[in-house]
């Protein structure tokens, strides 16, 4: 009975360690999808399509879109200190 358990217990072992070593796809693909995102930010931020932004012949839907363009890639305290700068 104790081999039958010491036998259990090294299987167990075994089995825990070889699963730990897998690759796990999302954790590898993390830095190809931060890479991508923050290109993504950077092409939204420098990316000029109305060279005449006039902020304050702007309605004030104008400014809430333009804040919503870029509120995905700023942290709140980053969104606030936008939104105050716009108005």
């Amino acid at each position: 009975m104790r081999k039958l358990f010491e036998f259990f217990i090294c299987f167990s072992l075994i089995l825990v360690l070889v699963s730990a070593c897998g690759s796990n796809e999302e954790a590898s693909d993390f830095p190809e999808h931060a890479i991508e995102f923050s290109e993504e930010f950077i092409k939204e931020l420098y990316t000029v399509e109305d060279a005449n932004l006039d902020l304050e012949s702007m309605s004030v839907e104008e400014l809430i879109e333009i804040q919503n363009v870029y509120e995905p890639y700023l942290t709140e305290e980053e969104l606030e200190n936008f939104q105050q700068d716009a108005y």
